[in-house]
Formats: structure tokens, C-alpha cells, sequence
């Protein structure tokens, strides 16, 4: 099955979540065969993700996971889980593969909810101050219009674009340099 979308143009990938990512989407008539199909599909790209990715040393997993490298060593720290050093070196080796190691996380997190949240509210998040659209350097005004544009990197915007007077929270914002005076 996945030998034949790809074979017409589609791209086939397993998500994180166990869930499968098929682009562009295929034609309504694909998709009741595509749903019986879905174990076999998922336990191909499973094997087929095993064979091509070379092991991942250290955290490098967690970004399939909701848990940061300091989530990890705070636990370990605090009460050796969700894992123990022995458990560490094991992935570290690849006596125990990613995909279990990320299997166990979302586990631990499900059946260990407080302990989970505790970690979860160690981390602190990078607290964004309010700027204005107009005042960033990637904000590009729409032709025809004084105060309306939109963000060259691809932040989230209404269908008509940003009014440069938009406070919002951005990772991407870099202020604009000053223009030079010229005489």
C-alpha cells in the first residue's frame, strides 16, 4: 500500500502519536481501503523507520515527546523516573530503542499524571512581551493599503493579512533598524 501512494506522488509518514500523515491527501475513494489498510501501514513504516534511522544518541528522541531533557534529568534527579541511569545507558546503547523509550514516556505520563505535572511546571516558558506587526522588520505591507500586511515567516494571520497596529506575542519578531538620514 505505501509502495503504491508513493509510487503516485503521495508522501507517506508515521507521526509521533502512532497516527499516519499522507500528502497531499489522497482521492475520498482511497480512504476506506486506507483505513483497513492502517495496521499494516503503521507496522510498515514502524520497520521501515527502524531500518533507515540510525539510533539516536542521548535526548535527541524527545522531540517526538512532550518532555524536555531537563524534565528527564529533574526526574531522574527526584525520584529516578520515568527513567533510571540503567535505563539511560540502555537507550544510549541501543539496547533499548527509541520507539520504546518513547512508548514508555507517553506510558508514564498517562499513569503517573501528578508526578507528570510536577515536571511539566518546572519548565519555565520563555515569556514573549506584546509587539506591534508594523515595528518588525518581517512584516511586509500590503500593496494599496496604509496598515494592512503580512508576516514574511509565517506567522498565524487573518485572511486579510495584519493591521501593523497588532500587538501579539511573536517568537519571530525582529525589530526594525532604523533608516539611515540621508542628505
Amino acid at each position: 500500500m505505501i509502495e503504491l501512494l508513493r509510487a503516485n506522488g503521495y508522501e507517506v509518514t508515521l507521526q509521533a502519536r502512532g497516527s499516519v500523515l499522507i500528502k497531499p491527501p489522497p482521492p475520498p475513494e482511497w480512504v476506506p481501503e486506507l483505513k483497513q489498510n492502517k495496521p499494516k501501514i503503521i507496522e510498515a513504516l514502524q520497520a521501515e523507520s527502524r531500518v533507515l534511522k540510525p539510533p539516536v544518541k542521548g535526548f535527541g528522541f524527545l522531540d517526538q515527546t512532550p518532555f524536555t531533557e531537563s524534565m528527564i534529568k529533574n526526574g531522574l534527579r527526584k525520584w529516578k523516573q520515568p527513567f533510571d541511569e540503567c535505563d539511560l545507558n540502555q537507550i544510549e546503547t541501543g539496547e533499548l530503542g527509541t520507539d520504546k523509550a518513547i512508548q514508555y514516556l507517553y506510558w508514564w505520563a498517562n499513569s503517573d499524571r501528578e508526578r507528570y505535572s510536577e515536571l511539566k511546571q518546572g519548565e519555565k516558558p520563555i515569556q514573549l512581551k506584546p509587539v506591534q506587526c508594523g515595528s518588525c522588520s518581517y512584516y511586509i505591507r500590503t500593496d494599496g493599503h496604509p496598515h494592512l500586511g503580512h508576516c514574511s515567516k509565517g506567522e498565524r494571520e487573518d485572511i486579510a493579512g495584519l493591521w501593523d497596529s497588532t500587538l501579539r506575542k511573536c517568537k519571530q519578531h525582529r525589530k526594525l533598524s532604523p533608516i539611515p538620514n540621508i542628505k
